[in-house]
């Protein structure tokens, strides 16, 4: 509480960081949360040395657009054989439910149009091919 009163912002730091390796994570995350400086300052440590527990913070606390932002700016910025491998998969899996969609569309409209020369007496067409 002092510290919050003095002002400097160093000085909360630290003594949020002491807090946090002295408490349990939920006391910790209890207590933080009931001082907006001092949160606001932890969560601005979180930014760029521990985005699980900046994560962790937005679901606490029901924010839902910060839970988007961190997700996004996280997809965006990870780069390496991991993410080329999931974005690899991802294609291919669009890609053929694109194709599985196409083919039933496909299937869908010959039986259509047979059924419907079924019903006037048209001869029987032909399946299309690939």
């Amino acid at each position: 509480m002092k510290a919050i009163e003095s002002g400097d912002t160093d000085l909360i730091h630290m003594v949020i960081i002491k807090l946090r390796d002295k408490m349990t994570l939920g006391d910790f995350k209890m207590t933080i949360r009931s001082f907006r400086v001092a949160q606001s300052i932890y969560i601005k440590y979180c930014k760029e040395h521990k985005q699980q527990a900046l994560n962790e913070i937005y679901i606490q606390e029901d924010d839902f657009d910060s839970q988007a932002e961190t997700f996004i700016s996280e997809n965006s910025d990870s780069k390496g054989p991991e993410r080329e491998a999931y974005i690899m998969e991802r294609d291919k899996t669009i890609y053929w439910a694109s194709c599985q969609q196409n083919s039933n569309s496909r299937n869908m409209s010959q039986k259509l149009v047979e059924n419907k020369n079924r019903k006037s007496g048209r001869p029987r067409l032909r399946p299309l091919r690939s």
